[in-house]
């Protein structure tokens, strides 16, 4: 039967009745543009939530990250250092390297922190410094004095001054506690002091550790004595009997984040430390600050996208139930206009579902082409005038 000329020459057919085509097209137009710019929104305002709590937070603060904390060479040994109760780890740097790629990554870079505060010792005068290391930390200082080429540590310039050294002495660093445990290093420069200058971007997630915070007293803590590499921080974490807590970060391009995006690499963050069986921060503090902070951030945003569901849908929701109203119109309006047909065809023995088939035959490009343009002005709608133009991959579908 659909091979019969009825069936046949009903797509054609509406170009023969342009007020149907009209209807049709405009119904299909505001019932995809209804139903689909609620979703979108709460898309675009998911994103626009997570940019601006990204815009709040450090360049790298959501950089995915693995962090170990308690980090010794041998984790069998007690660490002496500290009179806290602590499990330490040994961590291999190629394993972490290696499960951070094999789930996408880009190649982590090291940040090494001392979870104590070494005394650094030049004759009989000492001052506190806390232990540090990261990839390029030597080329975003303010050089003061001669620079020496090879291993060793650079030493801010009050804490410098304060022990009458420059580049080319040696200090020793010694932990309380630590039995006359000690290890010496060679001062191979002199930077000016961090807390002296602006915050560079580089060291924005590690400023607290040299700023001034307000605890009842009116000193700065001290200051990062920065090693030249890994191997010379770990062997003075060594010598003098300490722990650290040790980072790799992996750099990500978050400048068009979606928020499914984001939960991405929160997912690949959460599966790294499951790989490597290592806990995942579980403090506020730790889940907040420094780099690795995008679960928690993904997590807000989704809270934000969740909360907007409540005044988003049900609006959504009553503007498709017009609009398949104004469908059912069109359709009824088809119906009028070709009444005659339909009698006549029923009489001939055509059932219910060939007529309806014949309708669709009829009505589907003009319902096709205004569902495709209904949703591609939902979508510029919501570029246009939401929160944000991003959407994620999701949405649209």
């Amino acid at each position: 039967m659909i091979f019969l000329p009825p069936w046949t020459r009903a797509p054609f057919l509406p170009f023969k009745q342009p007020a149907v085509i009209l209807a049709v097209f405009g119904a299909a137009l505001i019932l995809a543009c209804a139903s689909s710019s609620g979703l979108l929104f709460l898309s675009s305002a998911a994103a626009e939530t997570l940019h601006r709590m990204l815009a709040t937070q450090c360049a790298d603060a959501a950089f995915p990250t693995v962090r170990a904390a308690n980090v010794v060479a041998d984790p069998a040994r007690r660490v002496p250092a500290t009179s806290l109760p602590v499990e330490p780890v040994a961590v291999d740097d190629r394993q972490v390297r290696a499960a951070m790629r094999g789930l996408g990554l880009a190649e982590p870079s090291r940040v090494l922190i001392s979870e104590q505060v070494p005394q650094v010792t030049a004759g009989s005068t000492s001052a506190g410094g806390l232990l540090f290391y990261r990839d390029g930390a030597t080329g975003h200082l303010t050089q003061v004095g001669p620079r020496l080429p090879g291993a060793g540590v650079w030493l801010p310039a009050q804490t410098a001054a304060s022990l009458g050294v420059r580049a080319g002495a040696t200090v020793s660093l010694s932990a309380s506690g630590a039995h006359g445990s000690s290890a010496s290093v060679r001062v191979v420069g002199v930077y000016r002091d961090l807390f002296t200058e602006p915050v560079r971007p580089y060291w924005c997630a590690y400023a607290t550790l040299y700023l001034y915070s307000s605890t009842g007293t009116d000193e700065y803590p001290a200051q990062p004595v920065i090693t030249t590499d890994v191997a010379t921080f770990e062997r003075l974490r060594e010598g003098y009997g300490g722990s650290s807590t040790d980072r790799w970060v992996s750099a990500a391009d978050l400048s068009g984040v979606t928020l499914s995006q984001g939960e991405s690499l929160a997912g690949k963050q959460h599966e790294a430390y499951r790989r490597l069986g290592l806990p995942e921060p579980e403090g506020l503090v730790e889940r907040t600050t420094g780099t690795g902070q995008m679960p928690e951030l993904a997590e807000r945003a989704a809270l934000t996208r969740d909360g907007l569901r409540g005044p988003v849908l049900p609006i959504a929701l009553g503007g498709s139930i017009l609009a398949l109203l104004l469908v059912g119109a069109a359709g009824s309006y088809w119906a009028d206009r070709r009444a005659r047909e339909v009698r006549l065809l029923s009489s001939r023995g055509v059932g219910p579902a060939a007529l309806a088939l014949k309708a669709v035959l009829e009505l589907a490009v003009p319902a096709v082409a205004g569902t495709v343009l209904g949703w591609l002005l939902a979508r510029w709608l919501v570029a246009l005038l939401g929160p944000s133009p991003l959407l994620d991959r999701a949405a649209p579908w």
